[in-house]
């Protein structure tokens, strides 16, 4: 399933999408919208990095975003539980199971007067999209070579943040389109490489 790992994007292509990964991050974090939000910074690290990972492998595609979904579920509950359990004094198992059962009621909400969800349900969904995003983009840009598909879905997300924050964000935009510009310029030069003279 996995055989020999090459890169013939080079790596400079993956240091530069993680980077871009991490401004959507960072900004987040800094419009300060709940607590436990540098959690978001290893959620799409990993799920930037099992992208790339199961985009150069020759694993077909369902099984592939199959083992995404679940790596994603799993990463995202197991961080937020950490946040969760810090703030409540719970550890480990216990913690997972106080996410879980605060998880049960999102299904409710929109059926139940007054139920709202709270910030910790709030923090794993937004792990999840995170992953998501961070997930797509990898294969994108390593299976699709759709290197404006991972540009445009991480500008939306930052762009979307910066929109509603009340902190002024425009630095990591500018940052974002630095590491968007130097991706495009690698992977365009990457591609040409390939192509037969």
């Amino acid at each position: 399933m996995f055989p020999e790992f090459k890169l013939r994007e080079g790596w400079a292509t993956v240091v530069c999408l993680l980077l871009m990964f991490l401004c959507v991050a960072w900004a987040i974090q800094a419009a300060d919208w709940t607590e436990g939000l540098p959690i978001l910074q290893g959620v799409v690290l990993v799920g930037g990095l099992v992208g790339i990972v199961l985009a150069k492998s020759h694993a077909p595609n369902r099984m592939a975003h199959l083992l995404s979904v679940l790596g994603g579920l799993t990463w995202a509950a197991y961080l937020t539980s950490g946040v969760l359990g810090r703030a409540v004094g719970l550890s480990g198992q216990a913690a997972v199971v106080e996410l879980e059962a605060r998880l049960e009621v999102l299904p409710l909400i929109p059926f139940t007067k007054g139920l709202t969800a709270n910030n910790y349900v709030f923090l794993f969904l937004l792990a999840c999209l995170l992953w998501v995003m961070a997930y797509l983009s990898a294969w994108a840009v390593f299976r699709w070579q759709r290197v404006w598909w991972a540009v445009l879905v991480c500008g939306l997300a930052l762009v979307l943040n910066i929109n509603y924050a009340a902190a002024n964000l425009t630095g990591y935009l500018i940052a974002f389109l630095l590491f968007a510009l130097l991706l495009m310029v690698r992977a365009s030069l990457a591609f040409y490489d390939r192509q037969p003279a």
